[in-house]
């Protein structure tokens, strides 16, 4: 496929690891390739997708669209919600600041709440 989508170059996505029988009593072998195919959907539209081990339980520990917002060079991180996330936000903080070279700005008002599927981008 040659598609180019948008401006879009890279996706950070949790692996799904075998905790996730222990957790959800989920089909393992079905998450595994519903979760490949996602994956490979995402290659074939030119996405360097980053796989990351997030430990933790299903489905936080491959769910991550509600950790930031990143455009243009720049992620906005919300505070975290609780304390179980905080590995998941450490290594996404490394990621986007070491391997994908964002600036990283922390929402630090105890007051204000957002998360990133908060947020709908439509184009320009």
């Amino acid at each position: 496929m040659d598609f180019k989508m948008h401006e879009y170059t890279h996706a950070i996505v949790g692996k799904v690891t075998p905790a996730l029988r222990l957790t959800d009593k989920a089909d393992f072998n079905d998450a595994r390739r519903q979760h490949d195919c996602y994956l490979r959907l995402l290659r074939e539209l030119n996405v360097d997708v980053l796989e990351v081990d997030l430990a933790g339980t299903f489905p936080t520990n491959v769910v991550v669209e509600d950790i930031g917002i990143i455009n243009h060079g720049i992620a906005l991180l919300p505070r975290q919600l609780d304390s179980g996330e905080e590995y998941k936000m450490k290594k996404i903080r490394e990621i986007l600041k070491r391997e994908l070279g964002q600036s990283i700005i922390e929402v630090a008002d105890p007051d204000a709440k957002i998360l990133g599927s908060d947020v709908l981008f439509t184009g320009r």
